[in-house]
């Protein structure tokens, strides 16, 4: 993908369950390491953030995961217990560590909470 470039993903769990997502992306940009475009991984300490909003209800975030070092996230039964059955919407960026660039990995996509399991 590259710096302008981000992926659709959408992603449903049932309330109240448990669910990993873990995302595989590469970066085209310049690295600090060489002077043309190449594919970059995550290091140690750079930061991928996942936030889910209510688009409904004026954008209200209603999950928030951070992740250092790599790019999975686990969604527990505590995270969508309280929040209603529904689509929603989440996104997912990349910040850098050596970087003030941030990525925009996925756009905002479909976050779907589904009754029973």
């Amino acid at each position: 993908m590259s710096d302008n470039e981000s992926l659709r993903y959408d992603f449903s769990l049932y309330k109240g369950a448990s669910r990993d997502l873990d995302i595989v992306f590469t970066i085209e940009h310049e690295c600090h390491r060489h002077p043309h475009p190449c594919i970059c991984q995550m290091e140690d300490d750079d930061v991928m953030k996942l936030k889910v909003i209510d688009y409904r209800h004026k954008d209200k975030v209603v999950i928030e995961k951070e992740s250092k070092g790599d790019s999975y996230f686990s969604f527990l039964p505590s995270d969508t217990e309280k929040l209603n059955v529904g689509y929603y919407r989440y996104s997912v960026k990349l910040y850098p560590a050596k970087s003030k660039e941030v990525y925009e990995i996925i756009s905002p996509s479909i976050f779907h909470i589904k009754a029973g399991e």
